[in-house]
């Protein structure tokens, strides 16, 4: 918040502390602190304010001495709660700010419902003793004493034997739901505590197992409840707790027999971090299971599996009569299948079945799964029916045919140029620069039959092929300057998603040229670039052709320009700003109402940018002149700076302005 934004804030928020906006420039301009808390402290009707300010997104330097202010008085009693929950804020509350005022007043406080009472209430812990504090806390909500206690079992500097049963205590008599967080902290905090066994055998029963499944040093005395334990939800999230301080063979002897308690929960986070070994008995029993099939789908993937020769084609089969529940899984459900028939079997009956999602999600899987040298095969399989190529959605990288599918793009793009086609072709790896080379040059050739809601896509692979190949760049150049309106229009959108570093210099090198319409369609080409942030780098270049355009004596030139100068605006600093307000200015008095209209538009962008003032002294010789034409014009303009900000130009004291013919 800079020196006018803080004006405004306490312009909008406190209208009747008109004297502080003096404190306000004195704060951000000078360096001598000490004299403006000499000030400050003379007179407490700032104060409100500064407690305000101090919270907001102020400079540092600024900050630190509204806080030292702060620290150095003791605040009228209208304001102490104010003053309280500032410190709060801050994270600055300590014994300092605390001893100003009594505990009651502190513990009155706490009955307010604002986010920030538990650091209120963490304040008090950490500087009074807990005896002192124990006899106010049934005065306070119980689940805002619990939110407090997280963050006393944070600080590693608090004392918290004393705490403890008292925490518990309000733990077991409310529904918290942070329950488990707060735990965890009290439970890592009684670890070497001598309570610990006494309290770990005092919850020792069945039915708290999901409190002392935080005890990380007692993980073997867990396992024969987790074994009896019935609660699906407190089975899973316990054995995630302790898994890690377990022996393997003993977490797989609880998965195998707790697995139908498993599969209720999501079992997916579970098996990500535990890799079990199952057999195929295993898995057909959950599969064929209707309750069980969908949840053991999913973790299939992330287990060890052992089959024989005659289990992995049951396996097979079981799998492809659950297609309907697999969906992107699929491929990783392959992973057994090693065999090239089975490969094989898979893929050909895809391709008779028309199954082109799953042959997708399969061909992907192959292709990333080369080391089994099962990528030829498939590639061949699926190359037998040309359509496959469309339905293709992810990457066909490092294909062994990627030069044959590349070739028969190009025939395709000749017919037809599909948006699938278009989309799979951005995906690909450019391994053989030539082919791409040719396949942009077709679309080129073709770019009027093309739909234009493909044009988007078009232009990322363009962009992808230009960078081995800058012959694209003239190709698409040529067509800037066609004859055809509808090929120009659609190369300045193909040109829209190039990097603006890389085609700036061959803008500049052919606006040099002696071609109107080329120039024309570069101009276009600017103002779509406008809305890139990068454009303001290149600001001034922008500017060199805005100039070249408003001088021209061409009203086609001088239209371009007009609409290229209010989209780059926004772009520009305030010196250039100015250029280009004289040179909009040069055609307040165009004849066409597009040009008119335009200029409108500048001067309102370029007011709100600079301010009215700048415009307005452009303005004020004109709004005396004795030409009804032109007085009339100059009044029209000073009419939208008056709408725009009425209260600036009510302060420049203008005199009614009267006309006489």
């Amino acid at each position: 918040m800079e020196v006018n934004e803080a004006l405004n804030f306490i312009k909008e928020n406190f209208r009747f502390h008109k004297s502080t906006k003096q404190i306000i420039y004195l704060l951000y301009t000078t360096d001598k602190h000490k004299t403006i808390i000499k000030q400050l402290k003379k007179d407490i009707v700032h104060l409100e304010v500064i407690l305000e300010l101090v919270t907001q997104n102020i400079p540092n330097k600024v900050k630190k001495t509204l806080i030292k202010y702060l620290t150095e008085i003791i605040p009228p009693e209208e304001l102490v709660k104010k003053y309280v929950f500032t410190f709060t804020v801050l994270n600055l509350l300590d014994d300092k700010i605390l001893s100003k005022f009594s505990l009651e007043k502190m513990i009155f406080l706490t009955s307010e419902k604002l986010y920030f009472v538990p650091k209120l209430i963490y304040a008090l812990v950490k500087y009074y003793s807990f005896t002192e504090l124990v006899v106010y806390f049934n005065k306070i909500s119980p689940l805002t004493l619990l939110d407090a206690f997280i963050l006393v079992f944070k600080d590693k500097e608090i004392e918290k034997n004393n705490l403890i049963p008292f925490v518990l205590n309000l733990l077991s008599n409310n529904k918290y739901n942070k329950k488990n967080i707060l735990y965890s902290l009290l439970f890592n905090c009684t670890y070497k505590s001598k309570e610990l066994d006494t309290l770990f055998y005092k919850l020792y029963k069945p039915k708290n197992l999901r409190i002392l499944s935080f005890y990380k040093s007692k993980n073997e005395e867990l396992i024969d409840f987790l074994l009896l334990e019935k609660d699906p939800v407190i089975f899973y999230k316990s054995l995630l707790r302790i898994h890690a301080n377990l022996k393997k063979e003993k977490v797989f002897l609880i998965i195998h027999q707790k697995m139908n308690l498993i599969l209720q929960n999501d079992p997916t986070t579970l098996f990500k971090k535990i890799k079990v070994k199952f057999n195929f008995e295993e898995i057909k029993y959950f599969l064929e299971n209707e309750r069980t099939k969908e949840k053991i789908l999913k973790i299939i993937d992330k287990s060890d599996l052992h089959f024989n020769e005659e289990e992995l084609n049951q396996y097979y089969k079981l799998i492809f009569n659950n297609l309907h529940f697999i969906k992107s899984n699929f491929a990783k459900l392959m992973l057994p299948l090693t065999e090239r028939k089975n490969i094989s079997i898979l893929i050909s009956h895809f391709i008779e079945q028309r199954n082109f999602f799953y042959l997708s999600i399969l061909y992907d899987f192959l292709i990333l799964e080369e080391k089994r040298n099962l990528n030829l095969l498939a590639i061949e399989l699926l190359l037998i029916n040309e359509e496959v190529i469309y339905y293709l959605h992810k990457s066909i990288n490092n294909s062994l045919n990627q030069d044959f599918i590349l070739k028969k793009m190009v025939i395709l793009i000749r017919n037809n140029l599909d948006y699938k086609l278009i989309k799979l072709l951005n995906k690909l790896k450019i391994d053989n620069k030539k082919e791409f080379y040719f396949i942009g040059k077709e679309i080129i050739d073709n770019l009027l039959s093309i739909n234009k809601k493909f044009l988007n896509e078009i232009s990322f692979f363009l962009e992808k092929i230009s960078f081995f190949h800058t012959k694209i760049y003239d190709l698409i150049l040529e067509n800037l300057s066609s004859a055809d309106n509808e090929t120009r229009k659609r190369s300045v959108l193909i040109f829209t998603n190039f990097n603006l570093q890389t085609i700036i210099p061959i803008l500049i090198k052919e606006y040099t040229k002696p071609n109107l319409k080329l120039k024309l369609s570069i101009l276009k080409l600017l103002k779509k670039f406008c809305v890139k942030k990068e454009t303001f780098i290149f600001r001034r270049i922008f500017l060199n052709f805005l100039i070249h355009a408003l001088s021209q004596n061409d009203l086609v030139f001088n239209t371009n320009g007009l609409k290229l100068s209010k989209e780059l605006i926004q772009h520009l600093q305030r010196n250039e700003l100015i250029s280009v307000l004289e040179l909009v200015f040069m055609y307040i008095f165009s004849s066409n109402t597009l040009v008119s209209q335009l200029v409108i538009d500048n001067i309102t962008l370029l007011s709100d940018k600079l301010g009215v003032e700048i415009v307005y002294s452009y303005l004020v010789q004109g709004l005396y002149h004795p030409s009804k034409k032109v007085y009339q014009k100059y009044n029209f303009i000073f009419d939208i700076l008056k709408s725009i900000d009425k209260e600036t130009i009510d302060q420049l004291h203008l005199p009614i302005i009267e006309h006489y013919d």
